[in-house]
């Protein structure tokens, strides 16, 4: 190095010119047949269609350099070596520029840049001076430093060869620069280092010893790389966050220094040209028969792009049009408060617990077929007794008793089958739940101390059973359960493919929050365009987080020879979810056969409900029912009865009653929870 620089300058600019435009050549030689390749006489290059970008940034710039000249007494430059060590310096500087650049492919292009750069610079090292010292004991002889400042404004020129050598947008680009000196002001001041308390003649431990503008070296050469990261900010603006690295191989300053480094941070933004030239159609001409009629002569334009071109997209939203679309999901959040029914039904003649119960040990085989509002109720009652045996587990303190009645047996025998149902219920308890038989108490009676009323088969029924009761009211509380629900919401692109090929096997919708590529519909249209239709749905779970989110869609083209796709020209489609929230609370308040009359235990439900409403202003909606027992127009009047009191319960200012009588039941009531359940109030409020 030292020996390139005592050439005459002539010498190294033309030296370092030469390296570098062989290294330009080089590259091009090698890289640009190569995308160029790729291309069709009508095909567009492969990197989103995009052929020239204009660019602007600013930086910010760290400088550090060593030198074994520097600027002594009276501003001359003097060889610092005398000193016993070459020195180190550094510096800070701004620089804002512009720059064009010419794709040749994807992966491949070239660019120029332009910029100006204003800094700071400094050096120091340390001397002996024996002249200009005057120390406490009368010598001249002490260590100095001198310190030299340079305010450096420059212009440069960059052509850098661009590559994409990764498959994602990471860009390298290397080349040789040229740099002009504007404008230089120096400055140099000598400062005392050693013994602490000398001074300099003329008084104090500094002095100015230079300053004036630089002269000499004002063009320099280096080599200039650059790594940057574009980020789509829009159809065709890129955000241009890089790292710039510059390597002087000359200086631009007075005095030569070498290890010349600049570190530059920048950011700038990117604005992307495309050309449509590669889409016109070849026309052929045509030529007349004798008879008149025209044949088409060979094409004039160059012949069709071959299957592995990539296909260029238009597409937009059928509605509203445009690049963005607007989605109004609603998200429903249902809370249902549904009353514990604490009786086991058994059929006659049998003390073995009915199959229709879901119990650990059994699959359910005899599930409800009642429909209706009611059927989730008569879900959870047949998981009664998990129900019942997860809350004893939960509580060990509580403690059961179970109650077997038998008016199906006779006399004799009612005591004994009463008794063997408890124990049936007790036993499943135990054995499934792990609950102590010391907690649970079994007894058996003839008839429920509140029977059914009712002298039909179905009525006398509902008295075979066992009654669960417990002096802890957390174990026969109601039952609440919450769900979600968001109904399906959809927005339709449209489309078309340019220009329509053999090659093409399918246009894929692509999403970049994670979700699965979707195929879209594509129709030919005169073997020109394909066009293009897709219903989207937004994200799975995307809604559930944000009351609005943005989602970026992209097309893709997938060939039957490469299987692998482009962006659409026209840019990506932006899918915004604006969500709603409904809030419903449900209640279901149940009364004894044939009455209207709503005991302080069934209306628990209600007044649970009652304390989630709060001071809320929403309408009620109270819908009364009946079983399938009795006169029709009795049981409407009894429905509209049984709405009335549950809305005394509820006591809310908006209130809506209505009675649907035997109509809340979908199919017939086959079972004595089904009649039970069929006779209530479902309470439903909606926010």
């Amino acid at each position: 190095m030292n020996n390139f620089r005592t050439r005459p300058l002539p010498a190294r600019v033309l030296e370092w010119i030469g390296i570098w435009t062989g290294i330009w050549i080089a590259a091009w030689m090698i890289l640009a047949p190569t995308a160029t390749a790729q291309q069709g006489p009508h095909s567009p290059p492969p990197d989103s269609l995009k052929t020239s970008r204009l660019s602007g940034f600013v930086g910010y710039v760290w400088d550090v350099f060593s030198s074994d000249y520097a600027i002594a007494s009276g501003g001359a430059v003097v060889d610092a070596t005398a000193c016993g060590a070459y020195q180190r310096g550094e510096g800070t500087s701004i620089e804002a520029g512009v720059g064009y650049a010419k794709d040749f492919g994807a992966k491949f292009g070239l660019r120029g840049v332009l910029g100006f750069r204003k800094g700071s610079f400094q050096q120091s090292f340390n001397c002996t001076d024996p002249a200009q010292i005057l120390t406490p004991n009368g010598t001249s002889t002490a260590i100095t430093r001198f310190v030299n400042t340079i305010d450096l404004s420059t212009i440069w020129l960059t052509l850098l060869a661009d590559v994409q050598p990764f498959p994602f947008p990471l860009r390298v680009g290397v080349g040789p620069g040229v740099t002009v000196a504007i404008g230089q002001e120096y400055s140099a001041r000598e400062e005392v280092v050693t013994p602490a308390n000398a001074e300099f003649l003329e008084g104090g431990q500094s002095r100015s010893i230079g300053a004036g503008s630089g002269d000499g070296n004002r063009i320099a050469i280096a080599a200039d790389a650059e790594i940057s990261l574009p980020i789509i900010a829009g159809k065709s603006l890129r955000l241009l966050p890089s790292v710039a690295v510059r390597r002087y191989l000359t200086s631009p300053i007075s005095w030569t220094p070498f290890g010349w480094t600049s570190i530059s941070l920048r950011l700038g933004a990117e604005y992307q040209l495309w050309n449509d030239d590669w889409n016109r159609p070849a026309v052929p001409a045509v030529a007349e028969l004798p008879s008149g009629r025209s044949i088409p002569e060979q094409p004039i334009a160059p012949a069709p792009p071959p299957p592995s071109i990539p296909l260029r997209f238009s597409a937009t939203w059928k509605e509203p049009g445009g690049d963005t679309a607007t989605i109004q999901q609603l998200r429903i959040v249902r809370q249902q408060i549904l009353p514990l029914l604490p009786f086991i039904f058994f059929d006659s003649g049998s003390a073995a617990i009915p199959e229709r119960y879901r119990l650990q040990d059994q699959a359910g085989r005899q599930p409800s077929e009642i429909g209706g509002e009611i059927a989730a109720a008569i879900r959870l009652h047949r998981e009664v007794l998990d129900t019942i045996g997860a809350r004893l587990r939960a509580t060990p303190q509580a403690q059961l008793t179970i109650t077997g009645t038998a008016p199906d047996a006779p006399a004799a025998e009612a005591i004994g089958v009463a008794t063997a149902r408890a124990a049936a219920v007790a036993e499943y308890l135990s054995a499934a739940w792990g609950i102590e038989r010391g907690r649970i108490v079994i007894s058996g009676k003839v008839m429920p101390d509140a029977p059914t009323i009712s002298t039909s088969a179905e009525g006398a029924a509902e008295n075979i059973r066992a009654e669960i009761s417990s002096g802890d009211p957390a174990i026969l509380a109601p039952i609440v359960f919450r769900d979600t629900t968001m109904p399906a919401a959809t927005a339709m692109i449209a489309g078309t493919v340019f220009p329509g090929s053999d090659s093409l096997l399918a246009v894929e919708l692509r999403r970049e929050s994670g979700g699965a590529a979707k195929r879209l519909a594509t129709r030919s249209s005169g073997g020109e365009t394909i066009a293009v239709e897709g219903v989207v749905e937004p994200p799975s779970g995307q809604a559930e987080t944000a009351a609005e989110t943005i989602e970026r869609l992209e097309l893709a083209a997938i060939t039957r020879d490469q299987g692998a796709g482009v962006a659409p020209s026209s840019g990506p489609l932006y899918l915004r979810t604006q969500l709603r929230q409904k809030v419903v609370l449900e209640a279901l308040a149940l009364f004894p056969f044939g009455s209207a009359r709503l005991a302080a235990k069934d209306a628990e439900a209600i007044r649970q409900l009652r304390r989630l409403v709060g001071d809320s202003t929403a309408t009620a909606t109270l819908i009364g029912s009946t079983d399938d027992l009795g006169e029709a127009s009795g049981n409407l009047q009894l429905s509209r009865s049984r709405a009335t009191a549950v809305a005394d319960v509820l006591n809310l200012p908006k209130t809506r009653t209505e009675g649907l009588g035997e109509a809340a039941s979908a199919a017939v009531l086959r079972y004595p929870e089904e009649r039970i359940y069929a006779r209530s109030v479902r309470a439903r409020i909606a926010e």
